[in-house]
Parts: C-alpha cells; sequence; structure tokens
C-alpha cells in the first residue's frame, strides 16, 4: 500500500512538499519569536514606567501578563519547532533515499556540523522566554511589596 501511494509522486514532488511544509513552519516561527519580542518589550517597557510612577496596581497586572505572554509564546514556539523537526526528519529520509553521497545531505549532516557553542534556536528563544517571564515576576513582586 506504501509503495502505491509512494508512485503517485514524484521525488521531486515530495522534496517540493516537504520543502514548502518546513520552509512555512520555519518562517512562521521567526515571525511569532519577532511578534513575542515586539509585545514583550513594549509591556516591559509599559511595566518599568508604572513602577517608576508608583501605579502598583498597573505592575501587579502588567508583571502577571508578562509571564502569561513569555509562557504562551514559549509553547506556541514548542509547537513550531515540532512541526519543523518532522518536516526535517522526513527531508532526511529523502535525502538517504535519493542523494548519493553523504556530503549532499544537508539535513542529515545538519546535526554534526552545526557549531554547537552558539547553541540552537531553541536554547536562544527559551533562555529570552525565561530573562522576559523573570522580569514579569520581578515586576509583580516589587508592585505587590509596595501596594
Amino acid at each position: 500500500m506504501n509503495e502505491q501511494r509512494d508512485s503517485l509522486l514524484k521525488p521531486r514532488e515530495i522534496q517540493k512538499h516537504l520543502w514548502d511544509y518546513f520552509a512555512l513552519h520555519a518562517n512562521q516561527r521567526m515571525s511569532v519569536f519577532k511578534f513575542f519580542i515586539t509585545l514583550a518589550v513594549f509591556v516591559t517597557a509599559t511595566l518599568l514606567a508604572a513602577l517608576v510612577q508608583g501605579h502598583h496596581l498597573v505592575g501587579i497586572g502588567l508583571g502577571l501578563l508578562l509571564v502569561c505572554i513569555a509562557a504562551a509564546f514559549w509553547r506556541l514556539d514548542e509547537r513550531t519547532r515540532y512541526l519543523i523537526t518532522n518536516a526535517e526528519d522526513a527531508l532526511k529520509d529523502i535525502e538517504a533515499r535519493y542523494v548519493d553521497g553523504t556530503s549532499l545531505q544537508v539535513f542529515a549532516n545538519d546535526h554534526w556540523k552545526s557549531d554547537r557553542r552558539c547553541g540552537t534556536y531553541s536554547q536562544c528563544f527559551g533562555f529570552l522566554f525565561s530573562v522576559f517571564a523573570l522580569a514579569g515576576i520581578i515586576g509583580f513582586f516589587v508592585s505587590a511589596c509596595n501596594l
């Protein structure tokens, strides 16, 4: 049954379909992260202004909001990362089937050639999600203690 389905599409069509899927979710991940940074910076700046001006109830709300935003976007990133990994695994399979020579199998070799000193997107994004969540927690407690 699988062989029959495989014969319906040519390898090039399969590869294009998988690449389009990968590109869609990779671009979506970057767009969502850019939106998170914009929103988180805006909320953080507003939180700082509320703290400076002594609007502690507003500071409590903005601190909680910042933590919720960081948590929600972290979960969205986890989901998108899964979809990207799914596409990468499928592209690795296509490479293994149809590409001769391991140097041409870029998805299969990616884990060996990536510079681990810089970290992964997930690690960098996770660090920033944590920083903004921590800023929200600190803002919440500073506001709550000054009520």
